[in-house]
């Protein structure tokens, strides 16, 4: 068993110094045909020889050294800021909506204009302003969606005449600026302007949504 052990030596040598170049020369010095290792050794044994040495590494182990320093703190990132909201809801009634222009007139509109003090400078800049229209759908639910929004009708204007038609709705906003609010501004045009014989709008419901 002498063989074996010098290569049990040889192995924890290695490992142990680190000195992985040894691997290369192993084989050049110790020779197979010298030391006869098929006639002594076959593989179970030699991983066997492998594995012993590797549980004796893991068992030889030191104290954990002391620890080392602290290391410098970074820099300090620029500050943020809660995200915060608020929302305001508007009804403007169907006997409310003006008329901007004469009824069927190219360019004809139905409008209405609130104060909205809640739109300030700052938030006007530097927030999101976003307004829904809200309504009720042929389901009987309560929807809001973004505007702009719009609908599509088919409706009898004349007697005998069909007309088919949409129904557009913007908004527009402008901020507080000294004593003067903001205002939030809710328009709605009519396809080929059928501002006249179709009348105002019906009442209709809105929510704005301020984030900053």
């Amino acid at each position: 068993m002498n063989n074996a052990v010098q290569i049990i030596y040889l192995i924890f040598y290695i490992f142990r110094a680190q000195r992985y170049d040894i691997c290369v020369s192993f084989f050049s010095v110790f020779r197979i045909s010298n030391l006869k290792l098929l006639n002594f050794l076959d593989m179970k044994k030699f991983f066997g020889y492998i594995l012993v040495v590797m549980i004796g590494f893991s068992a030889c182990q030191g104290p954990m050294g002391p620890a080392g320093r602290d290391g410098r703190d970074g820099k300090d990132g620029k500050d943020g800021h809660a995200t915060e909201w608020y929302y305001v809801d508007f009804k403007v009634k169907g006997s409310d909506w003006l008329l901007a222009g004469k009824g069927n007139e190219i360019g004809s509109y139905y409008y209405y204009v609130f104060d909205a003090p809640e739109i300030t400078q700052a938030i006007y800049d530097d927030g999101l302003i976003l307004c829904a229209y809200r309504y009720i759908d042929s389901e009987g639910y309560d929807v809001q969606t973004i505007l702009p929004y719009t609908e599509y009708f088919i409706d009898t204007i004349k007697p005998g005449e069909e007309n088919r038609f949409a129904m557009n709705i913007t908004y527009s906003v402008t901020p507080t600026v000294g004593r003067n609010p903001g205002t939030i501004e809710f328009r709605v045009t009519f396809s080929d302007y059928y501002t006249g014989e179709k009348g105002p709008p019906a009442n209709c419901w809105f929510r704005l949504t301020l984030v900053y």
